[in-house]
């Protein structure tokens, strides 16, 4: 019998065994782990990206893990600091409705970090990625988002959990120290606060630090350090105000939460993407001219009403990736929503943001209702000529009630990973994640996504 959840979930990934999965369960997290990759890699060419690749690389003298994107390797931690990051940068990372949580953007940035540490087969990272997809979205699940409501983002925080235990599991922790390794990474978890994504470009750093405390929590657990046994249940009442522990070790083992992942079109906030995918419908539908609306509403839930801030021609990629009126003016302008207009001169178009000062964000009490089973919006374009559109759209695709499809997502990581790797690379490198479960190696296809 288990005293509490921290044990309870340490004993499963300790025991967790490649076996256990079906086809269905291999084969998403090969799909997670290629969108992943592809997210990285166009997060590794921006500007941001290269900083913060940059300053890692002259930080940390030790050259024992690579860094995607680039031929630079780094220590074990400071790869999964950047490489985590980059997998924030572009907004495109996939997500769990549940839990809130990113778990895309910690997870294989610890796994693909420790892939040069240890001699990993294919199965062998396939069973760390699936632990640590587990863990990190039972753990979120079990507060239901109501970190969101209290000025938390979760990513970061239980993210370093997800990682220690994914760490772990690949330095080969038994469950005793498997529980110090946790226990070590709240004492390091990052309080990642919400305020941190109202338009700060420190945002994606939350994500690798989560990778960074995993790894070196396990390491320190493994040299002996100790921690509280009951690190869970004592991070959420500081984090949340409801509090459902049971949700964290329902079915565990018998059902896993990576195939309940969406994967992203749209480079920006998850809570925007129903009202994008509806408003470029109308635009795409009927012959709309921008210089005639006259207004756009969104009706939405209440947490996407956040999200309503307008933006200028100062306002950074951050800024824009979490404004609905942004989102929703490019999408009207350009017919697409792109990387491409977050990171480039296009933020800076005038008639775009005066566009964006008419959209207004309101509260459905009707959606929100649905909330978090669906992240809802309904979108009304008001001509000044007195016509109106409106379309509602309930799962935006890339839920799993409205998938991409393999062909759609092996595209995204084709458009991510061609501007870096070239067309011999990008296919070779499509190739083997698809099946990886068959490599022998992992670290020289981590060492090959440069």
């Amino acid at each position: 019998m288990f005293v509490n959840i921290t044990e309870r979930l340490c004993k499963f990934a300790t025991e967790l065994s490649y076996k256990q999965f079906s086809r269905r369960v291999v084969e998403q997290a090969k799909i997670a782990v290629l969108d992943t990759v592809g997210v990285m890699l166009g997060g590794s060419a921006t500007e941001p990206g290269k900083t913060i690749i940059d300053f890692v690389v002259h930080a940390d003298e030790k050259r024992e893990a690579s860094i995607v994107g680039v031929s630079d390797v780094s220590s074990y931690q400071g790869a999964a600091l950047v490489n985590g990051s980059l997998a924030e940068i572009l907004e495109l990372q996939d997500g769990h409705r549940d839990s809130g949580l990113h778990p895309s953007s910690v997870i294989p940035a610890t796994a693909m970090s420790l892939s040069e540490h240890s001699a990993l087969n294919g199965e062998d990272f396939v069973t760390a990625i699936v632990l640590g997809y587990e863990l990190m979205t039972r753990i979120g699940r079990a507060v239901r988002l109501s970190h969101v409501r209290t000025g938390t983002i979760g990513t970061g925080i239980y993210g370093a959990f997800a990682s220690a235990a994914t760490a772990g599991r690949l330095i080969g922790l038994d469950q005793n120290r498997m529980v110090d390794a946790l226990a070590i990474a709240g004492y390091f978890a990052p309080l990642s606060l919400s305020g941190n994504y109202d338009g700060k470009t420190s945002k994606p750093l939350n994500t690798g630090q989560a990778a960074w405390v995993g790894i070196i929590s396990a390491f320190l657990a493994s040299k002996g350090f100790t921690g509280s046994r009951n690190i869970l249940t004592e991070l959420y009442t500081e984090t949340s105000h409801r509090i459902d522990e049971r949700l964290a070790v329902n079915r565990l083992g018998k059902s896993f939460e990576i195939t309940n992942l969406y994967f992203k079109r749209f480079p920006c906030c998850r809570f925007i993407h129903a009202a994008a995918e509806a408003i470029l419908a109308l635009v795409i539908d009927h012959p709309i001219d921008p210089m005639s609306i006259k207004n756009i509403t969104v009706r939405t839930f209440k947490i996407a009403t956040d999200l309503a801030d307008y933006t200028d021609v100062k306002s950074n990629y951050v800024e824009c990736q979490f404004s609905i009126p942004y989102v929703l003016a490019v999408a009207v302008m350009d017919k697409q929503v792109s990387v491409e207009q977050f990171f480039s001169k296009r933020r800076a178009d005038f008639s775009t943001h005066r566009l964006a000062r008419k959209v207004r964000v309101v509260l459905d009490k009707g959606i929100d209702r649905q909330f978090p089973n669906k992240y809802a919006a309904a979108v009304t374009i008001r001509m000044k000529n007195g016509r109106t559109y409106t379309r509602l759209v309930d799962h935006p695709r890339g839920d799993p009630e409205n998938p991409l499809t393999e062909n759609e997502l092996t595209a995204k990581f084709r458009q991510m990973s061609m501007p870096v790797l070239g067309e011999k690379k990008t296919d070779e490198a499509t190739r083997r994640i698809l099946a990886l479960q068959d490599e022998s190696d992992v670290s020289d296809l981590v060492r090959s996504l440069h």
